[in-house]
């Protein structure tokens, strides 16, 4: 199951372009817009999800939800307050990485998108044929954010390891 992961993954992103043009021309019903960029956009960021979270799951103790059930546990809340913290980096992680997928591909949702729909890399892209200001202002919060984001996740855990070495 993993190699048919990895397929998405392995594949040049022009092939996987033409081929959800060419998949979403042959429905009819469903038109070039949002939905397609949606779908494509799904299908192409889970591969990167399933990279995150697979190793997480692998390595969880299969007893564990099984001791939140003998406990009292309803199966909702063994998975709520059992699995998921234990595979929450593996979350977290893999919706970052599918976040700036979805925000870094341009091929894919040029291909798939219609008139009126854009994402940022079409946007910037349609920006930069003609000379406007505010691509560099998008391109500037991009960093910005980009810079904070990394600063925030690299500073919290050394604060709060430095708290909790200044209590013990």
């Amino acid at each position: 199951m993993d190699q048919v992961n990895n397929l998405c993954i392995m594949n040049p992103e022009i092939v996987t372009a033409i081929g959800l043009l060419m998949l979403f021309s042959s429905f009819k019903v469903l038109e070039k817009g949002f939905m397609t960029l949606l779908l494509a956009h799904i299908m192409f960021c889970t591969p990167y999800v399933m990279l995150s979270v697979s190793p997480k799951l692998r390595s969880l103790d299969p007893n564990l939800a099984e001791a939140a059930l003998d406990l009292g546990a309803t199966p909702w809340q063994a998975l709520i307050k059992v699995i998921v913290p234990q595979i929450l980096p593996g979350i977290v992680s893999g919706s970052l990485i599918a976040f700036t997928m979805s925000i870094d591909d341009f091929v894919i949702s040029y291909f798939v998108t219609g008139n009126g729909v854009s994402n940022i890399s079409i946007l910037v892209y349609s920006m930069s044929k003609r000379i406007n200001p505010s691509i560099n202002a998008i391109s500037t919060l991009v960093i910005v954010i980009i810079t904070v984001v990394l600063i925030l996740i690299n500073v919290i855990p050394m604060l709060r390891k430095k708290k909790g070495g200044v209590m013990q």
